[in-house]
């Protein structure tokens, strides 16, 4: 049965769950590396990763951005620049946490050691390639202080502006 998306070989998911490393990567898609050229597969086998264990699967960015959402749940001061690279406009190739988008909401929660390094522009993706939005930072007083960027659907399906 096809997805949302028309396909049939990509699977659908209503939240992809995913977290990052200082590296940028995500899922067990690592910068530079074999996975995130894959353009035509949801699903591969990872070979001499990077970091243990050394062969493992992972969803593709086709796979990833299946999902209805997409949500990063990302703490710690390590990881501070690989958030403000992802949410700055780095390529995918280079960041992996750049690449998936939800089709109807991208979501960064985000401790405050991680958002410590705020771009200066927080980057929303072109239309072209996925559908306009808008970015809003937040700050609490709890310890775990938000940074959503938030992508709504189009307004033809949407049916907002």
């Amino acid at each position: 049965m096809p997805t949302e998306n028309g396909s049939e070989d990509v699977p659908h998911f209503d939240v992809a769950l995913l977290g990052i490393g200082p590296d940028g990567h995500c899922a067990s898609l690592f910068p530079e590396h074999p996975g995130v050229y894959e353009e035509d597969a949801s699903v591969i086998g990872v070979r001499n990763a990077p970091k243990p264990p050394p062969t493992r699967i992972s969803l593709t960015f086709r796979g990833l951005d299946a999902a209805r959402e997409v949500w990063f749940i990302v703490a710690g001061d390590s990881n501070a620049q690989a958030v403000a690279m992802a949410l700055g406009g780095a390529g995918r190739v280079q960041v992996p946490s750049a690449g998936p988008r939800g089709h109807q909401r991208t979501l960064w929660l985000v401790d405050r050691a991680a958002a410590s390094q705020p771009p200066r522009n927080l980057h929303t993706p072109p239309a072209g390639r996925h559908p306009p939005g808008w970015v809003r930072i937040t700050a609490s007083r709890s310890r775990l202080g938000r940074l959503q960027a938030d992508l709504p659907l189009a307004r033809s399906v949407a049916g907002s502006s």
